[in-house]
């Protein structure tokens, strides 16, 4: 809590200063039925800059925000789909009890807004096109309010801070607003969405962190996809040295316990003789003379794992996330490494990148079925869990260029 409110300062303090420069500036207009009139001006810049700068703030621009982070993180499109239900709520049940003829035909609401003549409304018709509290300024304040509470970056505080503002004063240039509906729909939108943040996002997180993002799945099946396309003469290459290089097939498969302990056939390039299982499910690098010349190779710069694109397709693993295990691995977890099954399995991660010479490693111990058991084993199942605890679609590329890195 200590550092979202660290990073949330900027956005509150320029909305502050906003709140307080415009009741001085509106202090000096002309008054109507002992409302403040805000837009009393306008030129042709603001005619055209204006109109763009309004879309920020309007409430398709937060369903799409919305959809965004639902597809990014899911408890944080969930959240931030409360907090806006909340505020937009609030703004919707007082604009009712306010003003009876608050609202208005959609499209003569559309056709006002987009009106060239916007700005020059007659003094009658000020509370027909005037809203209280300003739902406008609220959505934004609102959205934006949450994104800054979520990146938890000073300078993305300050930025969306701005956004929200900029879209508020754009409706206040285009539309008679009344300075109390712009600084209730403020408080409404900060207040509203600052307080959905603390009473459902931890909560949030806990129940749907072990659901993949829609991004992330898109994301896995597309690129999936893509790469084996691109790589298909690549493959054949491949495939052609194994067969002609041992006895055996292109291909290897090995049972290996997924997502819900659910076991799954896991596919590889073949890159040890035939049989070579039956002597132990360890490898010790360039010491097993098991794994064929060809085979050494491709261990090393990680191309066996190609094919493993295709449990991606099939939804048995991920692009990044915990390596799969063996069943007789698996019976060893406790209760807590049992978590690690509480996601998709993936083609690298933290202990991937962490271990990503565990053959050599092996090779170099006196006794390898012992050292992975009780060195390597546990210590990949803590960086398993971090990356549960984490996880996220940022995360996930991080991961993706660490791994190139690391390779090469």
């Amino acid at each position: 809590m200590k550092n979202i409110f660290k990073t949330f300062w900027p956005f509150a303090i320029t909305i502050a200063v906003f709140i307080i420069c415009l009741a001085i500036f509106l202090s000096k207009y002309e008054k109507f039925d002992g409302h403040i009139v805000i837009n009393q001006y306008h030129n042709k810049f603001g005619d055209v800059i204006f109109r763009y700068l309004t879309l920020i703030g309007d409430g398709y621009t937060a369903g799409c925000i919305i959809i965004i982070l639902l597809l990014w993180r899911l408890e944080l499109g969930i959240t931030a789909l409360i907090a806006f239900a909340f505020t937009a709520g609030i703004t919707q049940s007082l604009k009712l009890f306010v003003y009876e003829d608050v609202e208005r035909p959609f499209l003569a609401m559309w056709e006002y807004f987009h009106s060239n003549k916007a700005h020059l409304v007659e003094g009658i018709n000020i509370k027909v096109a005037n809203s209280f509290p300003s739902g406008h300024t609220a959505s934004a304040m609102s959205i934006f309010c949450f994104l800054a509470i979520v990146c938890q970056k000073k300078w993305f505080s300050f930025s969306f801070a701005c956004l929200a503002i900029s879209a508020s004063f754009s409706r206040i240039y285009l539309s008679q607003h009344f300075a109390e509906d712009v600084l209730t729909g403020t408080l409404i939108g900060v207040i509203g969405t600052f307080l959905m943040y603390f009473l459902f996002a931890e909560k949030l997180k806990q129940k749907f962190y072990k659901y993949p993002s829609g991004m992330k799945r898109a994301f896995d099946i597309l690129t999936s996809i893509l790469v084996l396309i691109i790589g298909l003469p690549f493959f054949l290459i491949i495939s052609l040295l194994i067969i002609t290089s041992s006895k055996g097939g292109v291909f290897f498969s090995q049972e290996r316990i997924g997502l819900n302990k659910k076991p799954f056939k896991l596919y590889k390039f073949r890159t040890m003789k035939p049989d070579s299982e039956k002597q132990g499910q360890i490898t010790i690098g360039g010491k097993d003379n098991r794994i064929t010349k060809i085979g050494y190779y491709l261990r090393k710069f990680k191309l066996d794992e190609f094919p493993q694109l295709i449990n991606v397709i099939k939804g048995d693993m991920s692009i990044v996330g915990p390596r799969p295990e063996v069943r007789k691995y698996v019976e060893l977890y406790s209760d807590e490494q049992l978590k690690v099954l509480t996601v998709r399995p993936g083609l690298t991660d933290f202990a991937s990148i962490e271990f990503i010479d565990e053959n050599e490693i092996l090779g170099n111990a006196e006794n390898p079925n012992l050292t992975y058991i009780e060195e390597i084993l546990p210590h990949k199942l803590n960086l398993n869990l971090k990356y549960i605890k984490e996880q996220s679609f940022k995360l996930d590329i991080i991961l993706i260029f660490r791994t190139f890195r690391k390779i090469f």
